[in-house]
């Protein structure tokens, strides 16, 4: 019998690089994608929209760099257009989630790991995307908890 599937796709987006992670479809379990270096909007945006299609997707979650303080600057206007453009490619609505210090902590992982810094980048967003995903289904699970009637 086959298990159903509920992947959900999180970007980790910047000016130059888009890292995406992944659940594998069953539990929880967040792997890494791959980076996506972007190059025109409407590219990009079709491109992951094929990926979603490909992987099927049911949920995506963008990355939302939001200031320290919890205003939106220009780098969250930013990922707030490219997130849409992948919306409107893909038909899919996009959840973001706050990202603030997921790119220190993939360096964390990646410095702990032992993971040089030769072509760290190739990888950081990636990890970056990773920490998102993981955060977003850690917050996600803890929402659900709360709202679960308690067991007598």
């Amino acid at each position: 019998m086959d298990v159903p599937t509920h992947r959900i796709l999180a970007m980790d987006i910047g000016d130059t690089f888009v890292g995406l992670a992944m659940t594998t479809g069953v539990g929880d379990a967040v792997e890494p994608l791959f980076t996506l270096r972007r190059t025109k909007l409407k590219e990009d945006a079709k491109n992951i929209a094929r990926l979603l299609r490909k992987h099927q997707v049911a949920e995506l979650v963008a990355g939302l760099p939001r200031n320290m303080d919890g205003t939106e600057g220009k780098q969250a206007l930013a990922a707030r257009a490219f997130g849409d453009a992948v919306a409107a490619a893909s038909g899919m609505q996009v959840v973001y989630f706050d990202e603030r210090l997921t790119t220190q902590e993939a360096h964390q992982r990646l410095n702990q790991s032992g993971y040089g810094t030769g072509n760290r980048k190739l990888v950081l967003d990636q990890v970056a995307a990773i920490v998102l995903l993981e955060s977003y289904l850690a917050e996600r699970s803890y929402l659900e908890a709360r709202l679960r009637p308690p067991v007598v």
